[in-house]
């Protein structure tokens, strides 16, 4: 068994690395590439060959192959280890043997009825339960994790909380020296593919319709040796938890997809850390409803993709869609142009959803999605199209008056009017 030293002078830092980030070299046993730890648009991330060490001088995360591995996969130094191991080929003999794939299948045959309500609180039908194999152990609840050849590599436990001391184990925990995997690997064979985070996430939205995969190791668990896998997919919605890490990944994950990748944001109300579990399950949201929230994010990004080539232009033009939509609004209302104006630029920022410069009417207005930034006017705050309209006509026109439900009767209808609805 090698030591500790011995596997970090046989392993690649930069190989290693590589795998979920896109390094580019600057120098000899130097790379750079954008951290997956932080909103990172500045490639803060250095990666130095020779000394097997990385360090980020954006979010001052650092370290050597261990760290970067306990990191990027959420492991600890045990686990950390064994994955270390299994790349250089110093793997225990027991840790070679396949798993049984029986015993995975034992656990959903002996499965008690009343452990199914589990699942059953999880959104989860039966049939979906006898479709990807869930079961019972004996003292959790468990997921097989097999891969595109139909072979066990993994058995993911989720504790049961109704058994005493539940609550001094892990919430989740998997076979020990098992590596991170990708979870559902049939989804990848079609044009459209849902990456969520989370094993049960990814069942729920397969029994809802859609076809989805996860990695099994939390957001940070995307794979750069995954990007083949996903060669055949036009559209990749990338849909994790709404927090911090999840937001982090979400932006790793689609800078490493490019072009076929689209962000998906959950709405407020699934609450911080919410999930798509927690948007079908307690927001009681629909199917349908998820639908248009993907469809409605994809427009956003075609119309971001098509005003990036220079076709969207004409749009802030007079006689274009603005110009349009302030002749449509100020017939049926008799609000300021001002106020119109304001309206119509933030329908064109929230449909864009990336920052853009216009000279118009003599001011420089920039845009950026829910946001409007009028010189000299300053910063307004994020809000809706109708609120944002109003803050602004209210700062450069002080002695406007505008009840609020001028805005829920007669803007409405202005913008539903519009070719692009209500955002």
């Amino acid at each position: 068994m090698l030591t500790k030293e011995e596997i970090k002078t046989r392993i690649n830092i930069v190989e290693l690395i590589s795998r979920t980030v896109d390094l580019k070299k600057s120098g000899p046993n130097h790379w750079m590439g954008k951290c997956p730890f932080h909103q990172d648009d500045k490639a803060s991330l250095s990666v130095n060959g020779e000394k097997g060490l990385w360090k980020c001088f954006g979010c001052a995360a650092g370290g050597d192959c261990f760290s970067w591995v306990m990191t990027i996969q959420s492991l600890d130094f045990n686990a950390a280890t064994i994955y270390l191991r299994s790349m250089v080929g110093d793997e225990p003999k027991h840790q070679q043997k396949k798993l049984d794939i029986g015993m995975a299948q034992r656990f959903h045959d002996t499965m008690p009825p009343v452990k199914r309500e589990y699942y059953h609180s999880r959104g989860l039908v039966d049939a979906t339960v006898d479709r990807f194999g869930l079961g019972y152990s004996g003292e959790a609840y468990t997921i097989p994790i097999i891969d595109a050849k139909g072979v066990l590599r993994n058995i993911k436990y989720r504790r049961d909380d109704s058994l005493p001391g539940a609550d001094t184990k892990p919430k989740y925990w998997g076979i020990t020296g098992a590596s991170v995997q990708l979870f559902n690997h049939a989804a990848l064979g079609h044009k459209t593919v849902i990456y969520c985070e989370g094993e049960f996430d990814c069942i729920l939205l397969e029994q809802h319709g859609w076809h989805a995969c996860t990695g099994t190791g939390g957001a940070s668990a995307f794979q750069h040796d995954w990007l083949p896998l996903f060669g055949t997919c036009t559209a990749v919605y990338v849909c994790l938890d709404n927090d911090k890490a999840g937001a982090d990944a979400t932006h790793k994950i689609c800078a490493l997809l490019g072009e076929k990748a689209i962000p998906i944001k959950l709405p407020e109300d699934v609450g911080e850390k919410g999930d798509v579990t927690d948007y079908f399950v307690q927001c009681k949201h629909s199917p349908e409803d998820f639908a248009r929230l993907l469809a409605d994010t994809g427009k956003r990004k075609e119309r971001k993709q098509r005003f990036q080539r220079g076709e969207l232009l004409k749009d802030i033009q007079p006689d274009g869609f603005l110009g349009a939509y302030i002749d449509y609004a100020s017939r049926l209302t008799d609000a300021p142009q001002e106020f119109h104006l304001a309206v119509g630029l933030s329908i064109l920022a929230a449909s864009v959803g990336n920052s853009i410069s216009v000279r118009l009417w003599g001011s420089e207005t920039y845009l950026n999605h829910w946001t409007v930034l009028i010189a000299p006017s300053g910063f307004y705050r994020k809000s809706t199209a109708m609120r944002l309209g109003l803050d602004i006509l209210r700062e450069v026109n002080p002695g406007a008056i505008l009840p609020d439900d001028f805005i829920r009767e007669n803007l409405l209808e202005c913008l539903a009017a519009t070719p692009y609805g209500v955002l």
